[in-house]
C-alpha cells in the first residue's frame, strides 16, 4: 500500500516494511538490512573501487569501466558486470584482454557478453589499424574553388 510519502510492504496480512516514497521516475531506494547476505557486499563497494581494480590490471581496462559507469544506469546495476569483466581479466593474457578493451571501446560495446565474444573469437589476433586511403586522382572531381 502507498501513499503520498510512504510505501507499505505487507505478507500474508502482516506489515514487514515501511519506506519512504521515492518520486524520482525510474528511480529506487534500497536499505541495506533488507538485502540478503549474498547482497549486501554490493551496498559496500563503489565506482571507486572497481575502476581502481581497473587502474591496478591495465589502463585500457581503466578506460574500459570508466566508460561502463558514465552510461545511463544506476552504478549498482553495474557492478555484477565488473565482477564478471574482472573475473575475465584473471583468466585472460592481461595483453589479450587489454586488447579486447580496445576493441570494445573502439565500438562502444560496454558488457560482459561483448568482451567475452570478443576473447572466445580470437577477435585479438586479427586486430588492425584502419587504413586511410586518400581518394584517387580523378577529372570529374571539382573541388572547393569550384563552389565560390
Amino acid at each position: 500500500i502507498y501513499t503520498r510519502s510512504l510505501v507499505r510492504i505487507y505478507h500474508k496480512a502482516g506489515l514487514i516494511a515501511t519506506h519512504p516514497r521515492n518520486h524520482k521516475k525510474g528511480g529506487y531506494t534500497t536499505r541495506k538490512e533488507h538485502l540478503c547476505s549474498h547482497h549486501q557486499y554490493y551496498k559496500e563497494r563503489s565506482p571507486t573501487y572497481y575502476l581502481q581494480r581497473g587502474y591496478n590490471h591495465s589502463e585500457e581496462l581503466y578506460r574500459y569501466m570508466e566508460a561502463l559507469f558514465k552510461q545511463d544506469k544506476y552504478p549498482e546495476q553495474l557492478y555484477k558486470t565488473c565482477d564478471g569483466i574482472l573475473n575475465l581479466s584473471r583468466k585472460t593474457n592481461r595483453e589479450i584482454f587489454s586488447k579486447a578493451c580496445g576493441i570494445a571501446l573502439d565500438h562502444g560495446q560496454y558488457s560482459y557478453r561483448f568482451l567475452k565474444q570478443v576473447l572466445e573469437n580470437r577477435m585479438t589476433d586479427y586486430q588492425e589499424e584502419p587504413q586511410v586511403k586518400s581518394l584517387p586522382a580523378h577529372g570529374n572531381i571539382r573541388g572547393a574553388s569550384f563552389y565560390k
